[in-house]
């Protein structure tokens, strides 16, 4: 009993103080809980990507002129009196001074001066255009783009389809060309030229639908006449780290003449596209943005075994991860190729890349070759596109011109893209159509014929070159076979051949017609005898005729039929024309094989006379107008061919955006 009243104090003592401590923590805890402001929450720690962590992009962001577009008021001719006689009062006087300047009309030095300025603008076969080009951040002199074309505002144009824009230049958008008051002078960025393309599949019998007849697209229309500044701007401006990553991008990639960067204030570094960039100049912004702030062997060799680490998780940036690698140089290799045999395919496909670009060809290029192959890889249409950018991998060639063949069309056009960036022509025979009568006239469009065993194929494209692949070499029309354009522009239909007896007939008849015409005239020139009024008649008929028969037939100038034009006329053939705009004549019959290629050729080429034989070759139909009657065609089953239409790509914009996790990031080189 001494005992427990002995130790009670000790005990009390104890469990006041465990009680004590309890609420002095407690205590703690509110106090910090109260001394907090209202609404505010604990800040978490941001935990940067490596793929940003430690590069320039952590502390700078690219910015460019790009970010705006480029515009102009232009001119299209050729408009078939779809055009207007609208003037905007304010274009009125520039107009006119540009189509003196730029098209020498009203001018007598050059023989026009019969033609008025006023009155080239009033003809509805013109129309006042708005004319712009979104022009791609860092995008270097000399670079081709799409140029978008819309009729101007407050104008009666109802289309601008088969129409050719002028000449125009373009400056940023808003601002006028030209010197003066109240006028800020800026020098031309761009020249665009070239026949529009109007959407092929737009309804004429749609009211809806017909206003987007007054806008279209030139196809690599654009052409940048100057280089676009490029800055990188720091998001923190200091002398020491503006020193330090011009210091490490000349190290990087050094220039024998400009240097890439070049610091001008604390704020900002200017950027110049090194030569060996300037047609991948979107891929060095970003070998930029991703090149570590850390130089050396020693720092690059820690980043790439952190970037090797990363690269092992899920669901990370693969792509910037691997752009870490691309930006530091060959130097780092060694650590990619260990990530080649990598069990998870993303991290062996991408450090494979990495290692292809770095120049590892014997290592990296079989590898991504395999995924180009692997037909269940969701990397395997990037990794065709990459093989494209190697032309020094000779096997590729080999693998690109097996999979044009491959049972996926999206493949075959992928691996098709790659051959031709490669100059791979050895299964691919090209033909110019219209490629006009100066040598420094472009064709009208292309058509690429691919040499392809599987089913048939046609893919067009839309932008920057106009072209139409042919997958099999000689994809055939099938029949019955009929096809009226539904603006009733164009028909197609089959004919029948004729029998010998027939096609020995009509020579004859042709041959003896044109006999007769020649000694009436050879009798009247040396008699000086006048024909009857009946005589003329005759005549007059038996030449119309003839006439006719000639250019059906291209017969030559004693009615002579060539062998060519013969030989379609014995076997079941098709006849092609087009309505004339504007009256109710039809131009010339051209009769073809069942040969899309030739149905292409007769509908794209200009209706220009033949300079030997003044026969003509073609119906002169624009781009789009071809690609909507063969996406028709296929749709009728005409063509036995499944049609593609080229899918435009997303314009990436680098400036002012660093890479993070998550953003689709996939360099277009």
């Amino acid at each position: 009993m001494k005992f427990v009243r002995a130790w009670m104090p000790v005990c009390f003592a104890v469990i006041f103080l465990g009680l004590v401590g309890c609420d002095k923590d407690k205590m703690k805890a509110d106090w910090e809980k109260f001394t907090q402001k209202d609404g505010a929450k604990k800040k978490k720690k941001i935990k940067i990507p490596p793929e940003i962590r430690g590069t320039i992009s952590e502390v700078a962001t690219l910015v460019s002129a790009g970010n705006a577009p480029i515009s102009g008021v232009g001119i299209v001719v050729g408009l078939e009196k779809k055009g207007s006689t609208e003037i905007p009062p304010q274009l009125k006087q520039g107009l006119i001074k540009y189509i003196k300047s730029w098209i020498k009309i009203g001018r007598p030095s050059y023989d026009t001066e019969a033609i008025s300025a006023t009155d080239f603008l009033l003809d509805k076969d013109t129309a006042i255009v708005d004319v712009s080009v979104r022009v791609p951040p860092g995008a270097p002199k000399g670079t081709r783009l799409d140029v978008f074309v819309s009729a101007a505002a407050r104008t009666s144009t109802t289309s601008l389809q088969s129409g050719v824009l002028l000449p125009t230049e373009m400056t940023w958008k808003g601002v006028q060309t030209g010197g003066g008051k109240g006028k800020l002078y800026l020098k031309p960025m761009g020249l665009a030229e070239g026949t529009i393309f109007v959407n092929p599949f737009i309804n004429p019998a749609n009211p809806k639908e017909k206003g987007k007849f007054r806008q279209g697209r030139i196809l690599g229309g654009a052409k940048i006449t100057r280089d676009l500044t490029i800055r990188l701007e720091l998001l923190r401006p200091g002398y020491q780290m503006c020193s330090l990553l011009q210091r490490l991008i000349n190290e990087r990639f050094p220039s024998q003449g400009k240097p890439v960067a070049s610091a001008k204030t604390i704020h900002y570094i200017e950027i110049a596209v090194p030569q060996r960039y300037r047609n991948n100049y979107r891929y060095f912004l970003q070998l930029i943005l991703h090149l570590p702030r850390r130089g050396g062997h020693g720092a690059f060799t820690a980043k790439a075994r952190e970037i090797a680490k990363a690269l092992k998780k899920p669901n990370v940036n693969y792509d910037s991860l691997a752009l870490v690698w691309e930006a530091m140089g060959p130097s780092i290799l060694p650590i990619v190729q260990k990530q080649y045999a990598s069990k998870a395919p993303a991290a062996s496909y991408f450090s494979a890349r990495a290692g292809l670009r770095l120049g590892d060809n014997h290592l990296a290029g079989p590898i991504v070759m395999r995924f180009a192959e692997a037909t269940k890889s969701p990397y395997r249409l990037i990794a065709i596109k990459e093989l494209g950018h190697h032309p020094d991998l000779l096997a590729a060639g080999r693998l690109l011109d097996k999979l044009l063949n491959d049972r996926n069309e999206l493949v075959r056009i992928a691996a098709y893209e790659s051959l031709i960036k490669r100059n791979g022509f050895s299964a691919i025979t090209r033909y110019m159509v219209d490629e006009g009568e100066f040598e420094d006239q472009p064709p009208a469009f292309i058509v690429d014929v691919v040499n392809s065993k599987r089913d048939f194929v046609v893919y067009a494209t839309r932008t920057l070159e106009p072209k139409i692949v042919l997958f099999g070499r000689d994809i055939p029309l099938s029949t019955p076979f009929f096809y009226d354009s539904p603006d009733n522009l164009v028909t197609i239909f089959e004919k029948k051949a004729l029998s010998r007896e027939k096609l020995d007939a009509m020579v004859k008849k042709l041959k003896n017609t044109a006999e007769e015409l020649k000694e009436a005239a050879e009798i009247t020139k040396k008699t000086g005898r006048k024909l009857s009024q009946q005589e003329v008649r005759e005549m007059v008929i038996k030449g119309q005729e003839f006439d006719a028969m000639k250019r059906q037939f291209n017969l030559g100038p004693n009615g002579e039929m060539p062998p060519h034009e013969r030989q379609i006329l014995a076997k079941d053939h098709l006849v092609v024309y087009r309505k004339i705009q504007n009256s109710t004549e039809i131009s010339k019959r051209f009769r073809i094989n069942y040969s899309v290629r030739e149905l292409i050729r007769v509908l794209g080429e200009t209706p220009r006379p033949d300079l030997k034989t003044g026969n003509v070759h073609g119906l002169g139909l624009t781009y789009s107008q071809v690609v909507g009657i063969l996406c028709q065609l296929c749709k009728d089953k005409n063509i036995q061919a499944k049609f593609v239409l080229q899918q435009l790509p997303e314009m990436q914009r680098i400036y002012r955006i660093t890479p993070s996790v998550g953003r689709p990031d996939t360099p277009e080189r």
